[in-house]
């Protein structure tokens, strides 16, 4: 039933997609959940293009990052990690927030405005392009509560329940890489409300 719900969610909102940064498909063979880290390994390493930074995937949504890479192996940081923050918005009105994985299978949720909390139950987060690892509109995180000011949430894709991910392109290679190998970028459209 939980799987269903999360496919109607992606679908609802026309997330679940083709991916064009597919770097590889690769099984999920194994992932730790020993408390306060959340790792699983990755059936691909650097001979199929296996980079550390790289956002994995599942067609639900965001699983984590490539940690560490090996030549036929990797080590994925999970979203639901202490350590791991995901750059995200509300689906329902594009409020920025972070995701925090807090070690035990759930998710904080900090909006990056002081003083509110405008998550309700069932609120979807889609990653929101920022800071240039993950890419824009993959489904990451639904609201199940709410613990004090703090919002909580499960992730939409859950790694024991699928055998195969997607290891998807840095969305902007300049966030991961030297300053000195950045493309430059497009300018700002001129400010015609001065």
């Amino acid at each position: 039933a939980l799987e269903n719900e999360n496919r109607r969610l992606t679908a609802l909102l026309g997330l679940a997609q083709q991916t064009d940064d597919e770097v590889t498909v690769a099984r999920i063979v194994g992932s730790s959940f020993e408390a306060p880290r959340r790792l699983a390994t990755l059936s691909a390493g650097s001979a199929a293009g296996v980079a550390p930074g790289q956002s994995v995937r599942s067609p639900d949504g965001l699983i984590g990052r490539v940690l560490e890479t090996g030549r036929w192996a990797s080590r994925i940081m999970l979203i639901t990690d202490a350590q791991s923050n995901v750059p995200v918005r509300l689906a329902r009105d594009g409020t920025p927030a972070l995701a925090h994985g807090r070690g035990d299978g759930t998710i904080e949720l900090r909006t990056l405005e002081v003083g509110q909390n405008p998550f309700r139950r069932g609120d979807l987060l889609i990653t929101s392009g920022i800071g240039g690892l993950y890419p824009p509109n993959i489904p990451v995180v639904v609201v199940t509560g709410h613990d004090g000011e703090r919002a909580i949430g499960r992730p939409l894709a859950d790694p024991s329940r699928m055998d195969y991910a997607i290891v998807q392109r840095i969305y902007q290679p300049a966030a991961a890489g030297p300053l000195d190998l950045a493309r430059p970028g497009q300018p700002a459209p001129p400010d015609r409300a001065a």
